[in-house]
């Protein structure tokens, strides 16, 4: 049994909480979300127990395919904060189960690719739904700190003595990653807390800006100079929320 060293804490002391190695596969536990496709095969686990029994093919695909149970994730945390809000609880709960009898009907014969690309259209459809009434959430300080993170990277969010600092790390997994380990990339910027006040904001340097927008329970990141925070391929773009997840790197 060989440990391989997959990351430099230097850059991801924030990003890994613990290792473990199996055979050949090392399980990370990290804070996640999906980019899109990664070169090298990663299993996400979705918001529920993929080692349940009697799963639906739907939910199995789910649990075998990154983004898709990414995207799972963001839209259980996404789905219970707008029904916090005043007056959505009814119609949320009524539309989410409107939603899920549709993603089931449309998506549950289909075969695997196709599956795949049903699933991840209604997905897409039902965040940008949820988004929309997420709206109606003033942005505030209280919202925007604290630790967000996807699938390969990680954005700390503070706030005191009037400032608001960012941190962040983030890795691209290349085919060899388990030899020569991913590609690293950091953020970190400072700006007056008075930004926190908004809903969307840039921050950073000329050479690594990320224009960040507050979506409810998710943050929404775009990277304004592409590739350009360190690593190759290295991006801080995507979806961000906060809470923990579970990935494994098959490294067979």
């Amino acid at each position: 049994m060989t440990e391989i060293a997959l990351v430099s804490t230097m850059f991801l002391r924030c990003y890994i909480t613990r290792t473990r190695t199996i055979g050949k596969a090392v399980a990370l536990a990290v804070w996640l979300i999906a980019p899109p496709a990664l070169a090298y095969p990663l299993v996400v686990a979705p918001s529920y127990d993929c080692t349940s029994a009697g799963l639906t093919k739907i939910e199995q695909t789910i649990c075998t395919t990154p983004w898709l149970a990414d995207r799972d994730v963001h839209l259980s945390r996404q789905y219970r904060f707008v029904r916090e809000l005043p007056g959505e609880t009814d119609a949320v709960h009524a539309s989410q189960r409107a939603w899920l009898h549709a993603r089931n009907e449309d998506c549950g014969g289909l075969a695997d690719n196709a599956m795949t690309d049903c699933l991840t259209t209604h997905y897409d459809d039902r965040l940008k739904a949820l988004a929309e009434l997420a709206e109606a959430a003033p942005p505030s300080v209280n919202g925007w700190t604290g630790a967000w993170a996807n699938m390969v990277s990680d954005i700390t969010i503070k706030a005191a003595d009037g400032q608001a600092s960012f941190e962040g790390n983030s890795v691209y997994i290349t085919l060899n990653v388990c030899e020569y380990g991913p590609n690293l990339g950091n953020f970190e910027a400072t700006m007056p807390v008075g930004a926190l006040g908004e809903r969307s904001f840039t921050a950073g340097s000329d050479d690594c800006r990320l224009q960040l927008t507050l979506e409810g329970a998710l943050l929404q990141v775009e990277q304004l100079e592409p590739f350009a925070c360190a690593g190759h391929n290295v991006s801080f773009a995507g979806v961000y929320s906060q809470g923990g997840m579970t990935t494994d790197l098959d490294c067979n």
